[in-house]
């Protein structure tokens, strides 16, 4: 990763350095349209290999800026675009069989559907801790998969992120222990998949078993245990308040999506905020190089028009040239921004659900106006102190 960023700015200085001139020599093959445009290429190709590194660094921010630091802001200040993902459910618990009658009693409405599945907590002969269910479970909270386990097998499922590299089990085979003693079960395979909840700190390690096999493990249990989902798009239909009295005073577990995902969002923050400052210094940054630049011309540009002015150059002439000559630079780097940057961004987003990338699109267009309306005014200024400095140039000259 670190060998690419640095071919690529290499790659991006070389093509910096040599594009003015290798655009220079093909226009000049162009003889016609040379001889009529000649002014403006010169003052382009002059601002070009003048300004080269200039126009590097200021392009560099821009694309980090209207790319990365925009996407991360966005992905990290959403809060339903990031974390949906960990939560299929509004309401989850773990309970005794007895004590779901409660739980429906504390949901405010009535028609809200509560979906139950038994599970057994198992115990492997390492200590780890894990979460029985049978296949006909696992093929209705998966929908519509029609997954069978043969006798003496498990899935191992574990509720985390496909990208995620944590593992729970090394070997082939896991030791679970029964009221009978301990009995071998092989692993048939492991996913990575979110069947209730994805919580990283209490993680629901999930082992999917024979119907037959769960059954007589079920049967050994001294509790009858069910894992209880509730899927609502009313949030008052949860009172959570209420519900933690009840899970207190019957020892239930329970996982609440809202809740949850603030605490996901509390845990970003810092680095929102990181993005937040890194975009506002750049931005500042880029304003900063682009304001030098416009300053550090004024002294020659203001020799050579105050020269062409003496010669018989009209003053509109002159005001046409020097915004096109200040700015013409600051253009370059603006349009290339923009190619790049729109490239990137179409590429990275194409498969991003829309409202995320409706506002990374809409946060690129107002970076993108920003800067437009910035370089137009920083020209405005540049012919103004321009103006200024020819005026004075004539006054002092009448003086002497």
């Amino acid at each position: 990763m670190k060998y690419g960023v640095l071919f690529s700015l290499t790659g991006l200085y070389l093509w910096f350095t040599y594009l003015g001139n290798v655009i220079l020599r093909w226009v000049k093959k162009k003889e016609k349209w040379y001889d009529r445009y000649i002014l403006t290429l010169k003052t382009l190709y002059h601002r070009f290999s003048e300004n080269k590194n200039i126009i590097l660094i200021v392009f560099i921010i821009n694309v980090f800026v209207w790319v990365i630091v925009n996407i991360n802001i966005i992905e990290y200040g959403n809060l339903s675009s990031e974390y949906l993902w960990k939560y299929p459910y509004n309401y989850v618990c773990m309970t005794e069989e007895k004590y779901t009658d409660e739980i429906h009693k504390v949901i405010k409405e009535p028609d809200e559907k509560i979906d139950e599945y038994a599970y057994i907590p198992l115990i492997s002969n390492d200590g780890g801790e894990y979460v029985g269910i049978s296949e006909d479970s696992y093929n209705k909270l998966t929908k519509n998969k029609k997954e069978h386990i043969k006798q003496g097998e498990v899935k191992a499922v574990l509720e985390k992120s496909k990208q995620d590299d944590e593992n729970m089990f090394q070997d082939k085979h896991v030791y679970l222990k029964t009221a009978t003693g301990m009995r071998k079960f092989a692993i048939k395979k492991e996913v990575k998949e979110v069947l209730f909840v994805a919580q990283q700190s209490d993680i629901i390690r999930i082992l999917v078993m024979n119907n037959s096999d769960f059954d007589m493990l079920r049967s050994l249990q001294k509790k009858n245990t069910v894992i209880m989902t509730q899927q609502t798009e009313k949030e008052t239909a949860i009172d959570e308040g209420k519900l933690k009295v009840c899970e207190k005073k019957y020892e239930i577990i329970g996982f609440y999506k809202g809740s949850l995902m603030k605490e996901d969002r509390q845990d970003d923050l810092t680095t929102l905020i990181f993005y937040i400052c890194i975009g506002a210094f750049l931005i500042i940054s880029g304003i900063m190089i682009l304001s030098i630049k416009i300053w550090s011309d004024i002294s020659n540009v203001s020799m050579k028009y105050g020269f062409l002015k003496k010669i018989g150059m009209e003053t509109k002439e002159i005001k046409k040239n020097v915004k096109k000559e200040l700015s013409l630079s600051l253009w370059i780097v603006f349009i290339l921004s923009i190619v790049i940057s729109g490239g990137a961004l179409s590429y990275i987003t194409w498969n991003v659900d829309w409202l995320l990338k409706k506002q990374v699109l809409i946060t690129f267009f107002v970076l993108l106006l920003f800067q437009a309306g910035y370089i137009i005014l920083l020209r405005e200024y540049g012919w103004r102190l321009v103006k200024q400095q020819i005026q004075g140039e004539r006054r002092e000259k009448i003086w002497k």
